[in-house]
């Protein structure tokens, strides 16, 4: 996997290797728990502070259920680079 300026690798070379983006975080809900670093600091759900939590893998990013639960207007002005490509979320 490559990562971007925005992503770390982590487990390189291994079977468990993935990226994260750190510009989302995952708070410690079991469900709708990535969040934007420009947006939200704190979830309102379970109370977890952005700051004390990891980055999400940018592999649960791209899945339909984040971009389908959450605010369009969020990611208005952001790109996410997976794999190399730019992918640009359909809003």
């Amino acid at each position: 996997m490559k990562a971007t300026e925005n992503q770390e690798t982590h487990g390189k070379g291994t079977s468990d290797e993935f990226l994260t983006d750190q510009r989302f975080w995952d708070c410690e809900c079991d469900e709708f728990y990535i969040h934007v670093k420009l947006g939200t600091s704190v979830c309102g759900n379970c109370g977890a502070s952005g700051p004390d939590q990891p980055d999400s893998r940018v592999n649960e990013i791209m899945t339909g259920e984040y971009w389908a639960t959450n605010l369009a207007w969020e990611f208005a002005s952001m790109t996410i680079e997976y794999s190399g490509a730019p992918y640009f979320p359909q809003l």
